[in-house]
């Protein structure tokens, strides 16, 4: 869903200088390596929770922030955010004016806001991110097993590529039929990396590429039942997680595969 909160955000002026709230966004960043904000993956602590951790539905957590200082205290009230936090209620109004657009855009669009590419992209890194703590275990059967688990998920990724070309293409053309059949398997994605027993010791979570770290607070940990076993020093964890991880990876490019 990252597109489609950049586009949204791209088409709301910032109320205090020329250009969007994209531009105002990119223009904070210290170090803009590229030319797209940086959207943090979503661990836990809101009602997203439910919709995304337990039943695998694409979900989003969305806001404004600046320098309030003010955080669940007793003087957080009505005074208060009129007086010193947003005088007129400003930025309420383009707060507003950002999620209506953000609703109009998916409405108005024939074809779903998703872009599989750039989940499968994000998975690829991800599993790159394990070679070298993996490899440092010295045990044969899991270098091989992490080796396969990254041709899969870039076997996935490709095979990603592919279909969102051909849901542009669909689009372009004006096909009906492409793009509802286009819609409804992008709509299976998600769920398919759902674990029908839930991560080791918090059955209730049961996505297997995103999930609150044990000790990151909100924070999320992508690939979460892997890093957890090598933190554990639990080599059959490790196993178990890479494989049913690539499990997943395989059935998401015959989902894929099967629908063109």
């Amino acid at each position: 869903l990252k597109r489609w909160v950049e586009l949204s955000l791209d088409q709301v002026l910032n109320p205090l200088r020329p250009g969007s709230l994209l531009d105002a966004w990119l223009q904070r960043l210290e170090k803009p390596l590229t030319d797209r904000p940086p959207i943090r993956p979503l661990g836990s602590g809101s009602d997203y929770t439910a919709f995304f951790d337990h039943a695998g539905i694409p979900s989003m957590s969305v806001g404004l922030s600046g320098p309030y200082g003010v955080y669940h205290a007793n003087i957080d009230d009505l005074f208060w955010m009129r007086k010193y936090a947003d005088p007129d209620y400003l930025w309420h109004r383009v707060a507003a004016e950002w999620l209506l657009k953000l609703v109009i855009l998916g409405a108005e669009s024939p074809r779903l806001p998703f872009h599989v590419g750039d989940y499968a992209a994000a998975v690829v890194n991800a599993v790159d991110d394990l070679r070298e703590p993996i490899k440092s275990l010295h045990e044969n059967d899991l270098d091989h097993l992490v080796d396969e688990t990254a041709e899969a998920a870039r076997a996935w990724l490709k095979e990603a590529e592919s279909f969102d070309a051909w849901g542009r293409e669909a689009v372009t053309r004006n096909e009906l039929s492409r793009i509802q059949k286009w819609n409804a398997v992008a709509r299976r994605v998600e769920a398919l990396f759902l674990s029908e027993r839930g991560l080791p010791g918090r059955e209730w979570f049961r996505h297997t590429v995103y999930a609150p770290g044990l000790y990151l607070g909100y924070g999320a940990q992508v690939l979460p039942a892997v890093h957890e076993a090598l933190d554990a020093h639990d080599l059959e964890r490790v196993q178990a997680s890479l494989t049913l991880l690539l499990n997943r990876l395989h059935r998401q490019k015959q989902l894929l595969e099967q629908a063109r």
